[in-house]
């Protein structure tokens, strides 16, 4: 009976649910790695960092401090880890360095730069000022509200941008690249299998390059904006090219001052306009 009681009180131990907090000094930064389940950040206007999570027997949390770094990881008692949730609740000026191999990753009102990579999970970032880069393999990649320097990446599902301002790059192979409402004083979208899909406006000096080898290429164009353009559609007629606006107009207008180049990149597929 003694023996049984020393057992489940050691296992009740082990899974106690964590709720932790760690005084921060501007500078300092969070990077947090979970093997699996979900890393969920938001921000509060406190200067520390708090975790909250519900470890098992077979997987322990791990907060600690070092110089500038707050570290928040899962590591397994005996063997792999198994998937543990992470709520993380940071200051909105932290700069975020977050990763996992089975791990959806959300933040939400990040002011400072944002870095998310993982194999197979869903990315969803709201806010994010600097260098923003997400990325996921088996999993679709959300951006909304970032600026700066913006590079999201997937292999197998779609990537989102929008409501973000600066120089983007939105890549994927097998999925679409959907930038609504963006401000990009530069850009580069590209796929293989999937739509791409730009809507802001066309600035002065930028260059704005979208590719897919196999699908559909729309782009917004503001009236009166001034450009050249260079479209590819592939060989052998595979594929259609479609212009809304007024081809003289347009023409005239890039002779007399070409304020960017735009390059269009369809094997086979539409370019819309």
């Amino acid at each position: 009976m003694l023996l049984t009681a020393a057992i489940a009180l050691s296992t009740l131990a082990l899974t106690t649910q964590i709720d932790t907090t760690v005084t921060v000094a501007r500078g300092q930064r969070l990077e947090a790695n979970a093997f699996g389940g979900e890393i969920h950040v938001t921000m509060w206007s406190r200067n520390a960092v708090r975790v909250q999570a519900d470890p098992t027997s077979r997987t322990q949390v791990v907060v600690s401090t070092s110089g500038s770094t707050v570290s928040v990881r899962t590591e397994g008692r005996r063997g792999p880890a198994s998937a543990v949730d992470l709520a993380i609740t940071v200051p909105a000026w932290m700069s975020l360095d977050l990763s996992g191999v089975y791990t959806d990753v959300k933040v939400e009102g990040a002011k400072g730069p944002v870095t998310v990579e993982t194999v197979q999970g869903e990315v969803s970032v709201t806010g994010g000022d600097g260098i923003v880069s997400l990325s996921s393999v088996q999993g679709s990649v959300d951006l909304r509200g970032a600026r700066g320097r913006i590079e999201v990446h997937s292999v197998n599902e779609d990537v989102t941008v929008s409501e973000t301002t600066g120089e983007i790059r939105a890549e994927t192979i097998n999925g679409e690249v959907k930038l609504a409402k963006v401000d990009a004083t530069a850009l580069d979208a590209s796929t293989v299998n999937g739509d791409v899909t730009y809507d802001g406006p066309i600035h002065d000096g930028g260059r704005y390059s979208l590719s897919s080898h196999n699908g559909d290429i729309t782009l917004a164009v503001p009236d009166r904006a001034r450009f050249e353009y260079k479209i590819d559609i592939g060989r052998d007629g595979g594929g259609e090219c479609k212009d809304g606006g007024d081809d003289e107009q347009r023409d005239a207008s890039a002779a007399r001052a070409p304020a960017l180049l735009l390059t269009a990149r369809a094997i086979v597929g539409r370019w819309l306009e």
